[in-house]
């Protein structure tokens, strides 16, 4: 209990005794800042005005000293009221320092659960973008077998088709080895063997021809001359045909010029050829391809195409060659000829297997009033430079 005028403690009950350690005669006559409730003097008046204003106040906030100097929460509230006509102030002070011990207690455990929740959120974002990327990974490993698997497809369907026509190929090869062979065998026997045979009838007459005079023997060994040289040039051309000697004895423009020559007299075709000297540098192997790709070209240019000029032209571009075989003639559909499962056009199939060979791409072009060209470009590599 405390007098309004004077502010000092009038009464003071065994409880507050005890919570304070001072006895009820040290607490008499001191004022609440003197036992550490309203900090200091000026404040306990503050807080005097503030009752007799409202009636009454009420703080949690102000510590309390025992005797000790043990620091006390306590909750503080007083009220202003009378009694028989006289105004007393009454003090109601509890120790809450249990529950603000608790409180802050709690207050730091939810801190603390804060804080672990943040790091739970924290882990749980790493986890999902860990699982996110793990995801997209799998996504695009799915997506890469996919793609392999689809790309294994097709190359197994590129294979078989190639083993399809690899054995079409092959069987065509046979077909115009036997041709070939059938055509030689002929040959031989409509040309060479029938002159060897005219020759020796002509040399079986001569040794019967003891009684001839000398221009008669001498008209007789003429004849068996010319069938032996009939012979020869018969031998020569099967020769040429197989191999030209003077691929290998000149070089390429020489055994090109020579083939074109004897092509263009027997076709009536007018032929141009446009070469160069370094073409000679190629090792033997592209040179009989190169010659091998313009016999056929013009070959199949005298059998089908029914044309009037054929240009063949042989050029270095950079470190490439570049050959052209261009003809006026009619033209025929390409890629159809080419996939057709009953073509017959071996040398097409043929020219393009050498090309590959070394390295090299074919195209062929053919379209109606402009003729057909068969264009070749391999690696130029001199044999100075292998």
């Amino acid at each position: 209990m405390l007098d309004p005028v004077t502010r000092k403690i009038t009464e003071a009950n065994p409880y507050i005794v005890k919570l304070l350690g001072y006895s009820r005669k040290q607490l008499i006559k001191k004022e609440l800042w003197e036992i550490g409730l309203l900090k200091d003097e000026v404040a306990n008046q503050q807080a005097f005005r503030t009752l007799k204003h409202k009636g009454s106040i009420r703080y949690e906030n102000l510590p309390l000293s025992s005797k000790t100097g043990q620091r006390l929460e306590v909750e503080f509230v007083s009220n202003l009221y009378l009694e028989q006509g006289k105004e007393v102030i009454q003090c109601n002070i509890r120790d809450i320092t249990a529950r603000k011990q608790i409180e802050a207690a709690l207050r730091a455990a939810q801190a603390q659960l804060a804080a672990h929740a943040q790091g739970l959120e924290k882990l749980v974002i790493i986890r999902t973008a860990k699982v996110t990327a793990t995801n997209k990974l799998l996504e695009a490993s799915v997506k890469s077998v996919s793609q392999g698997r689809e790309k294994y497809r097709v190359l197994f369907l590129a294979s078989q088709l190639m083993q399809k026509k690899l054995q079409h190929l092959a069987r065509q090869i046979l077909s115009v080895q036997e041709d070939e062979r059938r055509k030689i065998s002929r040959d031989l026997h409509d040309e060479v063997v029938q002159t060897l045979v005219g020759i020796n009838v002509e040399l079986g007459a001569l040794g019967r021809a003891s009684s001839l005079g000398p221009e008669a023997l001498k008209a007789k060994i003429s004849l068996t001359q010319q069938l032996v040289e009939k012979s020869v040039t018969a031998v020569h051309q099967f020769a040429r045909e197989l191999r030209p000697a003077v691929l290998d004895d000149l070089g390429l423009n020489p055994a090109l010029h020579t083939y074109l020559k004897t092509v263009a007299a027997e076709s009536k075709l007018q032929i141009r050829l446009t070469t160069f000297d370094g073409i000679e540098t190629l090792d033997i192997g592209k040179r009989t391809m190169l010659y091998r790709v313009v016999q056929e070209s013009v070959t199949n240019v005298v059998r089908h195409a029914q044309a009037s000029l054929v240009d063949v032209g042989i050029s270095r571009i950079s470190r490439t060659i570049c050959m052209e075989v261009r003809d006026n003639g009619k033209s025929f559909p390409v890629e159809q000829t080419l996939a057709a499962k009953t073509n017959k056009r071996l040398g097409l199939l043929g020219m393009r297997e050498r090309i590959e060979m070394v390295g090299g791409n074919l195209t062929i072009e053919s379209a109606a009033g402009q003729g057909t060209t068969i264009r070749a470009v391999l690696p130029f590599r001199s044999r100075n430079a292998a």
